[in-house]
């Protein structure tokens, strides 16, 4: 139970860091990303602020590598492969959504240094994640985990005294300004990054 507790958090972080790359790297992608950066202000309610075609993406790809990982417990430990849940949940998972979880997205700067800060995410580290500030773009990108954010790169372990000063999209915020058109617009923006010209470098769109 332990292995496949730890294996399930793992292809679950693999899934959720592998999608949320793709919707930072992929320019189509983060016209669709952009509606959940465009928080200035982080709040719990902030974790919903996405688009529908999102969450309905990074489900489908999270169930593939749980389900691809629990196939693989099962043909090694045979039938009836069980992981340790508080909740119905993966206990890990559990246990962060239940204490530092929800206050990733708030302005609580609450930074994990050395180890820690490379194995979990802070509220700090997601707090970076959002910052408009260019050194801290496509930073982060874990849920529960800095596991995979310090595998590929893509880790910045927050310092003690608070590094974000801004949150946003900056000019591009009235794309976002309503239900309706955080809901329409980014299908029109993404568009246009497949047939018009190359776009430009995700950092200068911030």
């Amino acid at each position: 139970m332990l292995i496949a507790t730890l294996a399930e958090l793992l292809a679950y972080e693999f899934g959720y860091w592998a999608s949320h790359y793709a919707f930072h790297r992929i320019p189509a992608l983060w016209e669709f990303h952009k509606v959940h950066h465009s928080a200035e202000v982080m709040t719990t309610f902030t974790e919903m602020r996405q688009h529908p075609l999102e969450i309905i993406f990074f489900m489908n790809v999270i169930a593939t590598t749980t389900g691809l990982t629990f196939g693989l417990m099962t043909w090694i430990f045979g039938p009836g492969v069980g992981h340790l849940t508080l909740l119905n949940g993966n206990i890990v998972l559990a246990i962060f959504m239940l204490t530092w979880g929800h206050l990733r997205h708030s302005h609580l700067w609450i930074s994990f240094p050395g180890l820690a800060g490379k194995l979990f995410q802070s509220p700090a580290h997601h707090q970076v994640h959002h910052s408009t500030d260019p050194r801290h773009f496509d930073k982060n990108l874990g849920f529960a985990l800095a596991v995979w954010d310090w595998a590929f790169g893509t880790l910045h372990i927050p310092s003690r005294e608070r590094e974000v000063s801004e949150f946003g999209v900056g000019e591009h915020r009235d794309d976002y300004a309503t239900a309706s058109r955080s809901l329409t617009r980014p299908f029109a923006r993404a568009g246009a990054t497949l047939t018009g010209p190359a776009p430009a470098p995700l950092a200068d769109e911030r």
